[in-house]
Parts: C-alpha cells; structure tokens; sequence
C-alpha cells in the first residue's frame, strides 16, 4: 500500500521519524537529567498522572525508590 500511494509513505515516515526524534529526547533526558528536574517535568507536563498513578509507579518510571520520590515531593512542595 504505501508503495501504491506516495503521500502515504511520505506521511508514515514523516510520523515515524516525529515518534523516533521524541524517543530520543525522552532517552536523553533520563540520562542527562536528575530524578528531581524529571519529576518537575511529570508535574508540569503530565500531573494527572501524579495523581492517578500509585507513588511506587512513579519512582520506578524516574528509576528511584519511593522514599526518594517522597523526599524530592517534599522538597518541591
């Protein structure tokens, strides 16, 4: 199909590479940033699912205990 049609192809691959450059900057951030400046973006960015996810969800998402979690909430608080 996407041989068939070229405005298909070009429209997989330009959502593909748009899906690939966010996994990047995902990847790099866990990387680069601390578990407190990424919790600080869940909470701007995504804070419903601070209040939706259980605490233990969130700490392993950040690759930190909860106890960790529960200092850096206190702290931003």
């Amino acid at each position: 199909m996407l041989e068939k049609y070229q405005c298909g192809k070009s429209f997989v691959e330009s959502s593909f590479q748009k899906l690939l450059k966010q996994k990047e900057m995902l990847e790099f951030n866990r990387i680069t940033k601390t578990p407190e400046e990424l919790y600080k973006e869940l909470f701007i960015y995504k804070s419903e699912w601070l209040q939706s996810i259980p605490q233990y969800h969130i700490a392993s998402y950040l690759n930190i205990t909860p106890e960790t979690l529960s200092r850096i909430r206190k702290r931003t608080s």
